[in-house]
């Protein structure tokens, strides 16, 4: 069930990309990644050619690159500890999109350093690479590789961030704004944090085979969001597959926009625990 819905979710998403591609890029590698991150394929090299290597280094890991074609015209990057075993499997800890300039100079050096991963921790890391057409035949132009490696050293705040709702249960509070090393910088060009959060069906034992109600989306400077719109858009969801008086599960995440060297990340920083609320 929420594969579907994520397919439709994802289907308006992609699209915007071009309209607001890095305001959108969380979403749709979330949506993206509910589906995939499970996958237990580690594929390097595609039909077309394109080959992608990845190793741990002192910065965190390092993806080589190799006969990327010249129609690409996106390349997106997100990276998940695979320690995650629930549907937080959906959740990047790091994700970065090139396009234009940024994408002639990726093609040019043909390696990233991705800095915002864990010394010692195994990350699974997936790269979609979109081509000219690829909004059209239902997608079938992007090339997707699938790759894991363990990070060399990384990057990661300097206090401890922690997010929670409030009492009333509609908005995401950040306790303290995330410090970084001074080669880190909040970018100027959106806002510096970002929220989530989803809805979910109130079952614990069923894991990742639990219906996910609907999610929501907002970028803000605020070290609190207004998450009540979650519930409308729940509402709906549970209306259609006649749920009405289910209880609903929400979890929270946050995350930040960050840069480093000429980079603009978007990086994972910290979740809620799971509440149950009855509407």
């Amino acid at each position: 069930m929420f594969i579907d819905i994520s397919f439709e979710i994802a289907e308006n998403v992609l699209r915007r990309l071009k309209v607001k591609a890095k305001i959108c890029i969380f979403v749709s590698i979330l949506v993206i990644g509910f589906v995939f991150f499970s996958c237990s394929t580690n594929k390097s090299v595609t039909e077309t050619g394109v080959n992608v290597t990845a190793t741990g280094t002192s910065e965190g890991l390092v993806l080589n690159f190799k006969n990327i074609p010249e129609d690409t015209v996106q390349i997106n990057v997100a990276i998940q500890d695979v320690a995650r075993n629930d549907y937080r499997n959906g959740y990047f800890d790091s994700a970065i999109q090139f396009e234009e300039n940024e994408l002639a100079e990726l093609m040019k050096t043909k390696t990233l350093i991705c800095p915002f991963v864990k010394n010692g921790h195994e990350y699974q890391i997936v790269i979609y690479f979109w081509h000219n057409g690829w909004d059209k035949e239902e997608y079938k132009g992007d090339t997707r590789i699938i790759i894991n490696a363990v990070a060399g050293g990384g990057i990661s705040p300097l206090n401890n961030p922690s997010l929670s709702f409030n009492d009333e249960n509609n908005a995401l509070v950040l306790s303290v704004k995330p410090e970084f090393p001074k080669e880190v910088i909040y970018s100027q060009n959106s806002s510096s944090f970002f929220y989530f959060c989803i809805g979910m069906e109130n079952d614990l034992e069923k894991g990742n085979d639990r219906i996910y109600y609907g999610s929501f989306f907002s970028d803000t400077d605020e070290l609190i969001c207004d998450i009540s719109d979650i519930y409308n858009k729940s509402n709906e969801t549970k209306n259609e597959l006649g749920l009405l008086n289910e209880d609903l599960i929400i979890a929270g995440f946050m995350g930040c926009n960050l840069n480093y060297g000429n980079s603009q990340w978007m990086v994972g920083i910290t979740e809620t625990d799971e509440v149950i609320v009855s509407l």
